[in-house]
């Protein structure tokens, strides 16, 4: 199958092996000093102190590169620059490596700078093209102390210019907001955050099929709903919607479970910074974790925690307070709330959730994470998110414990665990990238975002195998923290590694920046931290396969083009073929991609077909076709498919508040249908199909639908999938296949590619001849005629045999043999054999045609008996003939026929009288030749 991993994640495979032999090294190459990257890659390498830690996308260019256990001297730099000056000289010297040369600084603006616990300056950039920020297109720099470089990543974009923009921010809003009203109850605000630049091989958005503009909106209630919209300013459909919800001066609010539209509206009783306990166990945990969790990231990471993630104003002259609000529920879900979450602002817990330190813990490193890394929450980078919110938790949980660390290593496990960092297939979590549970979150498209919660089991066991150790898969690890309670080496390793984290950062990155990240802690003596423990980091990285692709990177493994064992492929249309416009009629939604705000996204060569996702509110039709132009004729008595290639993002939701079916809404989607020759078209849904559609479309309130309960592709496929579907029930008809999108009454996400689309027939071996059948070439009648010479492959066919006279079927003349009758004679008599195998089509062979001579008869000499005397009769013995055989006879006198004599006996006369008599006998039978014979002459007739 084609390789359907978005770029960087290809990028992650093509270094994995690499990576792994070399211990996350790479060697320099050679460098061009023509080529601007690669002297810049060469000029990298040479002023490194220290051997380079490197890593390259798929493009070439660099994606990281760490100095080990120095830096990078560049002589531009001064130990007494400050640390955005250092950076920018960096970038300005080393930019064009990671394809960030164009005037130095120029694309990339300054985001933040902080240092880290690794005793680094971070200095973060965000990526922009023509002034348009680039979704997860960011470089961070890490400086030494003496300002020298120490790492840099990068996961830029290669991308020089923006699509251009043609839908104004009005209708993209407009389209936005239908698309939260339609799964969404209640008031919510919807905040443009502008246009971006999504280039899918940054961003991990494998639902974008190419480099967009988008406008980005965010709905929030300030409560449970936290939505990215982004709408493509080129299309006005929808490129993506994900629920964004992550799921010191401390106030906490106690909601008493008194439904509430807002989590900030809990007005009493309040708990604020140094007021005493108000026994109640939720506000005193949830206020007591606060601390604990703010003294773990001020001692570790130098972290202001309330600084960093509080709200203000904070009251009682406070600037800002890190805020929870605790027995929480909303006003539009079930009460209480059975869940806790980071909504941007403050952490909000259900009843009892306050009482797991742990899980609190884990929310507000969603709210650290935000402000740092600001790691994407989908795909790989949300699996990280999610499991650095459980590392910290548990950091924090075990920090908090005076008794020492709980042998569980679980997530929540003061209420429910939900995740194991020991064995995280305990709950069916993966535990390295190529393990069977890895989720590409495809049975409930986006119901996990790509599986972080799933997924982050990855990173779970990669934390406990650093700082606990064991053997896991081939590698025996020594763990960073034997033998201290407090978890001080792993958790410093890892508030650092957040800081230096790009937003779309994936897994093959996380593991060279935890690498680097030691390699830092060890060259400044921070935490403990020697070589001996960077090996065993490596080794613990190497273990859980960071660098290598994920195990299930498809959604679903292709549909086969492919025919049954025995039989061959004949392809009856192939859209590759030709000139595409002249083999299907496209409707008003379809056009060949690329073309205008339309990227190609093909699966083979650069074009391939797009049907738009219906908006019927822009003046739409509400479906189009694609159509075969010419009718395909399906051979009977053998198999026939159709199969292409598809990649589809219809407009849907994970699920809707106006229904309880807890099942996605899908509200657009497209079908197959057969037109035969002479009748309506049929749908294909309930045909036989791999891959086929399984989604059904639905109505929502005050959205209709014409094609509600109609099965069909929907949703999200994960990228491109093969599908195909068995044509053999139209077998002896000719049919022309269409491909439809259809839509609801509003708002569209992108569309449904096809390519590659073919219909195929599977052909039956043919039996082979290698004797035809022959019979004899002299042939009279009566006579047997049988088949004599045929031979055929393979051995043990069955013959059947029809017998032909003059090359028309004889009735009845079935049999291996054929015995002749009199209507053959002289005609040509052959015979047709067939030969039949099952499994193999049948073959037909005809012999030579003989014709049939007349039979001959066996016949006597008539002899005459009598006197040979006037008066006297004559008798006339014919002999032996052929039985059946019809004889007569005449009577001649001196040669001459005697009138009326044709008895067996005649009396003589006087005109006999000195003549002499003799007699023919004639014998006639069907199918043979007539013989006459005739007598010897009697004597002279006497008186």
């Amino acid at each position: 199958m084609v390789s359907r991993l978005p770029g960087r994640a290809a990028a992650a495979l093509a270094l994995g092996a690499a990576l792994a032999a070399s211990g996350l090294t790479a060697t320099a190459q050679a460098a061009d000093p023509a080529d601007p990257e690669a002297a810049a890659e060469a000029l990298l390498r040479s002023e490194a102190t220290t051997a380079l830690t490197t890593a390259s996308s798929e493009n070439g260019l660099l994606a990281f590169a760490g100095a080990e256990d120095g830096r990078v001297d560049n002589p531009k730099v001064d130990r007494f620059d400050s640390a955005s000056t250092a950076a920018r000289r960096h970038l300005t010297r080393y930019g064009a490596a990671f394809g960030v040369a164009e005037g130095g600084e120029s694309s990339l603006t300054r985001k933040d700078q902080k240092h880290s616990a690794a005793g680094q300056d971070v200095v973060r950039y965000q990526q922009k093209v023509d002034g348009v920020p680039v979704l997860g297109g960011e470089v961070v720099v890490s400086l030494r102390p003496d300002r020298q470089l120490g790492s840099m990543l990068s996961t830029a974009s290669t991308v020089t210019e923006p699509p251009a923009v043609t839908v104004p921010r009005a209708d993209a809003e407009a389209t936005a907001r239908a698309a939260v009203e339609k799964t969404t109850t209640g008031d919510f605000d919807l905040d443009n955050q502008g246009q971006w630049l999504v280039d899918p091989a940054v961003s991990g958005l494998t639902s974008v099929p190419g480099v967009s503009t988008a406008w980005w909106f965010e709905a929030s209630d300030g409560a449970a709903l936290r939505r990215m919209i982004l709408v493509d300013a080129g299309t006005g459909r929808i490129l993506a919607d994900v629920d964004q919800v992550a799921h010191l001066h401390r106030t906490v609010c106690d909601a008493e479970n008194v439904p509430l539209d807002d989590p900030k509206d809990c007005a009493s009783p309040i708990r604020d910074e140094g007021d005493a306990p108000m026994d109640r166990p939720d506000v005193d945990t949830a206020y007591d974790v606060l601390g604990a969790t703010a003294d773990f990231y001020a001692e570790v990471g130098d972290i202001d925690l309330t600084a960093l993630i509080g709200v203000g104003p904070g009251g009682s002259g406070y600037p800002k307070t890190l805020a929870a609000t605790v027995r929480f529920c909303a006003t539009d879900s079930s009460c209480p709330y059975a869940n806790a979450s980071w909504n941007g602002e403050r952490i909000v817990l259900g009843d009892g959730f306050a009482q797991a330190d742990d899980v609190v813990a884990h929310e507000l490193t969603h709210g650290v994470i935000e402000k740092t890394a600001n790691l994407f929450y989908w795909g790989q980078s949300g699996a990280i998110n999610e499991s650095m919110a459980d590392v910290m938790g548990e950091i924090v949980d075990r920090r908090d414990d005076s008794e020492g660390a709980e042998p569980e290593w679980e997530l929540g496990e003061d209420l429910s665990p939900v995740r194991s960092m020991a064995d995280p297939t305990m709950f069916g979590d993966p535990d390295r990238m190529t393990a069977p549970e890895w989720n590409e979150d495809v049975a409930l498209p986006y119901g996990d975002r790509g599986g972080v919660h799933t997924n982050s089991g990855v990173g779970n066991k990669t934390y406990y195998l650093i700082s606990q150790g064991g053997p896991f898969n081939g590698r025996t690890i020594t763990g960073l923290d034997l033998g201290d309670p407090t978890l001080t080496r792993s958790a410093t390793l890892y508030v650092a590694t957040l800081q230096a984290l790009t937003s779309g950062s994936d897994y093959a990155d996380l593991g060279r920046v935890l690498v680097q990240t030691c390699k830092d802690l060890a060259l400044s003596g921070t935490a403990g931290m020697t070589s001996a423990h960077c090996t065993q980091v490596q080794e613990a990285v190497a273990a859980t396969e960071l660098a290598t692709a994920p195990g299930d990177t498809t959604p679903y493994a292709d549909a086969p083009d492919s025919c049954p064992v025995g039989t061959t492929k004949r392809t009856l249309l192939d859209s590759e073929q030709g000139i595409a416009e002249d083999t299907f009629t496209a409707g008003a939604h379809w056009k060949r991609a690329p073309q205008g705000a339309i990227p190609s996204n093909a699966t083979s060569g650069k074009d391939s077909w797009f049907g738009s996702d219906p908006a019927p509110n822009q003046g739409e039709p509400d479906s189009s076709s694609l159509t075969t132009k010419n009718a395909i004729a399906i051979p009977a008595g053998q198999r026939t498919y159709v199969h292409f290639q598809q990649w589809r993002i219809f407009e849907w939701y994970p699920d809707s508040d106006h229904d309880d079916d807890d099942l996605p809404d899908y509200f657009d989607g497209g079908t197959v249908e057969m037109t035969p020759v002479g009748a309506t078209k049929v749908g294909t849904a309930s045909l036989p199909w791999l891959n086929g559609p399984k989604q059904v479309l639905v109505q929502g309130d005050g959205f209709p639908n014409a094609y509600a309960g109609m099965t069909a592709f929907a949703g999200d496929s994960g990228g491109w999938v093969a599908s195909r579907l068995d044509l053999s029930s139209f077998a002896g008809k000719s049919v022309r296949p269409s491909f439809t999108v259809r839509g609801d009454a509003y708002a569209a996400m992108w569309g449904w590619y096809l390519d590659d689309i073919e219909v195929y027939t599977c052909d039956l071996p043919r039996i082979g001849l290698t004797a035809a059948p022959r019979i004899t070439t002299s042939l009279r009648y009566p006579a047997t005629v049988s088949v004599t010479s045929d031979r055929w492959t393979p051995t043990g066919v069955t013959r059947t045999f029809r017998w032909l006279r003059n090359g028309a079927s004889i009735a009845g003349a079935t049999r291996s043999a054929y015995a002749l009758t009199a209507a053959d004679v002289g005609k040509r008599i052959s015979v047709r054999v067939t030969a039949t195998k099952a499994g193999h089509v049948a073959r037909t062979a005809t012999s030579n045609a003989t014709t049939v001579l007349a039979g001959r008869l066996a016949s006597s000499t008539p002899k005459i008996s009598g006197k040979p005397r006037v008066g006297r009769k004559l008798t006339v013995k014919r002999g032996t003939w052929t039985a059946g055989t019809r004889l007569t006879q005449r009577w001649y006198r001196n040669g001459k026929a005697i009138k009326g004599a044709t008895g067996l006996k005649y009396r003589l006369t006087k005109k006999d009288r000195g003549k002499k008599i003799v007699v023919k006998v004639t014998g006639r039978k069907s199918g043979y030749t007539t013989v006459t014979r005739t007598s010897r002459a009697t004597k002279t007739i006497r008186r």
